[in-house]
């Protein structure tokens, strides 16, 4: 007679009522005082005493469970979760009786202590662990083999086991990068801990939260990363809850597929081609576009956009729809507010000054229309919940950002995203005419709608009309086209790899490269890192305009002191030291200073520079600009040896991070006034230029399917049709004059709307028969 799985399970549960104390003697860790656990860190300074204890031991806990969440859930599914439960009680119930009251004597004691936390991250991937197995898996092992010897079907597909090791490899994948992280950690781990119990619980709410968060959650301007970095974990976490529910999209249409696989193609050959031959896995590996890992983090684009694809299903389908245009009105909305605040902490909003606005996107950094290709390609979304949704505050949040949106690409002073804007209006209006057609009852939406679309180009005409920086911008258009025309012939012109080159292009990435080595005149400065005896020090060579920072908390009227040891070829280079209220570009207040090298001492000298930071950093906690502490070396042709930087405040307090270099660009971030050499400034050229003539015809024939497909939807009233077709045409058009797939994200955005297009149901030419939009 087989066991009863029930009676099993009953026993199972009084054998842990240990274990649940045990987790809860943990979690409530977090009350003792800081002296047992810890000195309290910066919450101590900051609420003081026993609050700051709190919060300090909070953080611990969040930092450390969030590791041991993935055990816990891998020993779950495989099984073996009661053997590492009884370890854990062992382990834990020894270090509460013998570590934690040395905790406050012994530092070694404390280490261990603090490995309690460990045990409710174990708690917390057993649950998940027994929720993601269903009702028969949710019992523990010796009622699943119980049911097991009944006969329930409780071993996996094999096709099912593949998919969830893919996803268990994937979230070791993103708790591994989360923990090489050089900021932040225990809070991007409770926020991704939240985000992981919202898909578990509402398995789409990605297609809201993922375009919010891609033009907002960039930690670049103070981590340093740029070539795996938060965002990235937010889209393996997506995608490993994706395959483990199974929750992915059905199958495009074949011509589609095989468009799909000709682009796989060009991106895994250009991007073989870019990476090989191997370069060192050093400081300089992922630390610059001028390595040949670039090709993979070019490549990062196109591979989340396809992953991601497959997951969504057809984003023209209403509920997907609605969720997606809800997730990039909320980007719009975050991005037009930061372009409203830096606008107005930097300009006042001056119309006649030549600021340049990057809002949100740490990507500028080499310049590039990256705000304006967000905006243009959010702004149709905005728009479309004017259409969509019944509730007034949805509506009036959707017409207020798509004026806010209007407004920031005028801020932007680009004008090609102005272009690119008069664009998606045309589009937008030829397709109002079938929606009014198919409306059924009250038209007050729609006509709703392309009355705040007046307002919009209303803003933006008078925007134009009053500017008078912007003014002078367009009476330039012809001067500058040379420029980049010229620049487009010097391009070809590199791509000297004889057939091969013109077949798959020179390889993903290697753009900014090729332009290094080549002998054009307008070089861009470039640096790099040298590990010599046991030391690593930055070299820091100058061809332009290039700043070596990182962001600071300075204060105003306070004496700094700069320390670094410099040596150079003996010219008597001098490095320039500034302190400036800026977020990528245009400073608004500098303290200067510098000092020279002395040309007749061979190898490194030490120097100390004071120096007074004046008004820099001065004002409320709302209107205090954001402060970079910056190295320059003006002179060209010269490179200048850095090792050991330190700026301290008046209390000997160093404000740097990583200012030894040995976590290499950790916390720095490097920014260029020339961006020529960085961007091809072609969207079609820079395919061909990186991918070839392969590349060039799949995403040239990928765009134009997905253009004639949308196109015949938004002619038969299709509303998310309309929308996906302005959007589409409004990146296609700024690709003209701007080259956005070197930035992943952005590569992200039209890779996934060319999809969404071509992967739309055909509509034949009959008669109209519109869906959209419901009634009023």
């Amino acid at each position: 007679m087989s066991p009863n799985p029930s009676a099993i399970a009953e026993v199972c549960d009084r054998e842990s009522t240990a274990w649940r104390a045990l987790v809860l003697a943990c979690v409530a860790l977090v009350l003792l005082p800081p002296a047992v656990l810890g000195t309290g860190g910066p919450a101590g300074r900051w609420l003081g005493g026993y609050a700051g204890g709190v919060a300090w031991n909070l953080y611990q806990l969040v930092k450390i469970a969030i590791l041991w969440v993935p055990v816990g859930f891998v020993f779950r599914v495989l099984g073996h979760d009661r053997m590492l439960r009884r370890i854990a009680l062992i382990a834990g119930a020894a270090a509460l009786v013998v570590a934690l009251p040395l905790g406050a004597l012994v530092p070694a004691a404390r280490e261990a202590a603090l490995l309690l936390y460990a045990i409710p991250g174990l708690a917390a991937g057993f649950v998940l662990g027994r929720r993601s197995r269903g009702d028969a898996a949710a019992l523990p092992a010796e009622a699943a083999a119980a049911a097991d010897e009944a006969g329930a079907p409780t071993r996996p597909r094999i096709a099912i086991a593949v998919r969830r090791a893919v996803a268990v490899a994937l979230l070791a994948s993103a708790t591994a990068a989360l923990w090489d992280f050089p900021l932040a950690r225990g809070w991007l781990a409770l926020g991704f801990a939240l985000y992981l119990a919202l898909l578990w619980c509402v398995p789409n709410a990605w297609l809201v939260a993922v375009p919010a968060a891609l033009p907002v959650f960039s930690l670049a301007f103070w981590s340093g990363r740029f070539y795996f970095d938060e965002f990235d974990v937010l889209v393996l976490l997506t995608l490993a809850v994706a395959l483990w529910r199974g929750t992915t999209g059905g199958r495009p249409p074949r011509a589609t597929r095989w468009l799909l696989a000709l682009l796989a193609l060009s991106v895994a050959a250009s991007g073989a081609i870019g990476l090989l031959p191997f370069a060192p896995l050093d400081e300089n590996a992922f630390s610059s576009y001028w390595s040949r890992y670039n090709s993979l983090r070019i490549a990062k684009g196109f591979v989340e956009a396809i992953a991601l694809a497959w997951i969504a299903g057809p984003l023209a389908a209403p509920q997907r729809f609605r969720a997606l245009a809800l997730g990039m009105t909320l980007g719009l909305a975050a991005v037009s507010l930061a372009t409203v605040w830096e606008v107005w902490l930097f300009t006042g909003f001056s119309t006649a000054t030549d600021y340049r606005v990057t809002a949100t996107f740490a990507s500028m950094h080499t310049g590039g229309g990256h705000i304006e290709a967000w905006l243009v390609a959010a702004l149709p979304f905005a728009w479309a919940l004017l259409l969509f949704e019944r509730a007034p505050a949805v509506r009036i949040f959707g017409a207020v950002s798509f004026l806010l949106g209007m407004f920031a690409v005028l801020a932007t002073v680009a004008r090609s995203g102005i272009g690119a804007v008069v664009v998606l209006s045309l589009v937008l209006g030829l397709g109002l005419v079938p929606l009014m057609r198919g409306a059924r009852g009250p038209r007050t939406r729609v006509a709703g709608a392309a009355a705040v679309a007046l307002a919009g180009l209303a803003v933006l005409a008078a925007g134009i009309y009053g500017g008078d920086y912007l003014r002078a911008r367009f009476a330039r258009v012809a001067e500058d086209a040379q420029i980049r025309l010229a620049h487009a012939h010097k391009t070809l012109a590199m791509m000297d790899g004889g057939a091969r080159a013109w077949l798959f292009g020179m390889g993903l990435g290697s753009f900014p490269r090729t332009h290094l080595v080549s002998n054009l005149d307008e070089q861009p400065g470039s640096y790099r890192f040298v590990r010599k005896g046991g030391r690593i020090h930055l070299s820091l060579n100058s061809g332009g305009t290039l700043y070596w920072a990182q962001a600071v908390s300075a204060r105003p009227q306070t004496r700094y002191a700069v320390e670094l040891d410099l040596r150079s070829e003996g010219r008597g280079e001098r490095l320039e030291i500034a302190l400036c209220e800026k977020i990528l570009f245009n400073s608004h207040r500098c303290a200067w200073s510098g000092t020279r090298i002395d040309a007749r001492i061979p190898g490194w000298q030490h120097r100390e520079i004071v120096f007074d930071s004046g008004e820099v950093g001065s004002g409320h906690w709302w209107n205090r600009r954001p402060v970079q502490f910056s190295l320059y070396n003006p002179q060209r042709g010269t490179a200048i040896d850095i090792a050991g930087v330190r700026l301290r405040d008046a209390a000997g307090n160093d404000v740097l991070a990583n200012g030894d270099f040995a976590r290499g660009a950790d916390r720095w971030f490097f920014k260029s006034g020339n961006h020529l050499p960085w961007h091809v400034k072609n969207l079609w050229l820079h395919t061909l230029f990186e991918q070839g003539i392969l590349g060039l015809i799949a995403l040239g024939a990928l765009a134009a399917v997905a253009v004639t497909r949308l196109a015949r939807a938004a002619r038969h009233g299709e509303a998310p049709a309309l929308t996906l077709l302005a959007a589409t045409a409004a990146l296609l058009a700024l690709g003209f004059v701007e080259s956005f797939l070197d930035a992943p994200r952005l590569a992200l955005v039209l890779l996934l709307l060319l999809l969404a297009g071509a992967g739309a149901e055909a509509v034949s030419d009959g008669p109209a028969r519109p869906r959209s939009p419901p009634r009023a």
